[in-house]
């Protein structure tokens, strides 16, 4: 509700959003503009913002221009955020604005800051901006990012060429604030010795190759949810038990010969794969398994020999 001077009323409170500079007459009591709120209160507000609105609220005031700098914690960099797309605007124009305006918003933040999301989605496959990747990257490990979303190519499907390499050496210091991490159309390079992503809880890999194994899971002992789709995998195996796994996915991966997991306390399993050689899988130790969905192809159902498991399971749907 606002009365005739433009000022909202809350709790008997009023709100008003007039210009800062103007003086309020002398008596007038129970007024509260913007700029009377205490700096930590105002940065409590900014840090509720997307990013976006937060940008447009600096240019109210030249109080406010450089607060959203350090107090916004999600970052989004989508088509939808980053772009304004013209009529007959061409797909490398849309893709120079995009990787411009991602530059500008991430020179003016300062990366020691700790941030709580870092989503980036665009089309970037086959275009050479691996140094942009990387900086990207870079970023997400000096803030301490908890999730991380990078898609270089939303809604595509099937097989294709990963241009970029994700540079995962870089989260050896950074790592360990990693909550949960989804890649998509990326290429993963061997890191000796890195064992980094030790609170990871979430994990979805989707059109990703290179050493998937050995780079990802043998120090993710916290993981929770695991999502492994359209990649190039050899093999998935734990050499120690994944307690706190719940939910695992491989689906339609390339390549694939063995799977064998060690998760006790497993609700959902689900399997789907194209190849037409047999393909292992052993899933060891499942007590609490509820859902099991083996999907194969319909030409070879001959693949599929058995399915049991010592504790009673209820019922294994195969698709």
């Amino acid at each position: 509700m606002k009365s005739a001077a433009g000022a909202a009323h809350c709790g008997g409170i009023a709100i008003s959003s007039s210009n800062p500079h103007k003086r309020t007459r002398r008596g007038h009591k129970g007024v509260l503009q913007l700029h009377h709120l205490p700096l930590d209160t105002l940065s409590d507000i900014v840090s509720l913002l997307s990013f976006k609105e937060a940008a447009r609220m600096s240019v109210l005031s030249s109080q406010w221009r450089h607060l959203w700098r350090s107090c916004i914690r999600d970052l989004v960099f989508t088509r939808e955020t980053m772009c304004c797309p013209m009529p007959m605007s061409r797909e490398e124009q849309d893709r120079e604005a995009f990787i411009r305006n991602v530059e500008c918003v991430l020179c003016q933040l300062d990366p020691t800051i700790a941030r709580d999301k870092f989503v980036l989605e665009f089309k970037l496959i086959n275009t050479n901006v691996q140094t942009h990747v990387d900086r990207w990257v870079a970023f997400c490990a000096t803030s301490r990012v908890k999730h991380i979303v990078f898609d270089f190519k939303p809604g595509s499907w099937g097989k294709h060429d990963n241009s970029f390499n994700f540079p995962i050496h870089l989260f050896i210091n950074g790592a360990p604030a990693v909550r949960s991490l989804c890649l998509m159309s990326a290429y993963l390079n061997p890191v000796p010795g890195f064992s980094s992503f030790t609170n990871l809880r979430k994990l979805m890999l989707d059109s990703v190759s290179g050493d998937i194994q050995c780079m990802l899971l043998p120090a993710c002992s916290m993981l929770e949810w695991l999502s492994i789709v359209r990649c190039t995998l050899h093999s998935l195996t734990t050499s120690q038990p994944l307690h706190q796994l719940r939910y695992l996915c491989v689906h339609y991966c390339f390549n694939v010969q063995k799977l064998e997991v060690q998760a006790p306390n497993l609700n959902t399993f689900i399997f789907g794969s194209l190849e037409t050689h047999p393909v292992s899988f052993i899933i060891d130790g499942c007590l609490e398994i509820q859902e099991v969905t083996i999907k194969l192809p319909t030409w070879r159902s001959d693949l599929f020999d058995y399915a049991f498991a010592d504790h009673g399971m209820a019922n294994v749907p195969c698709n």
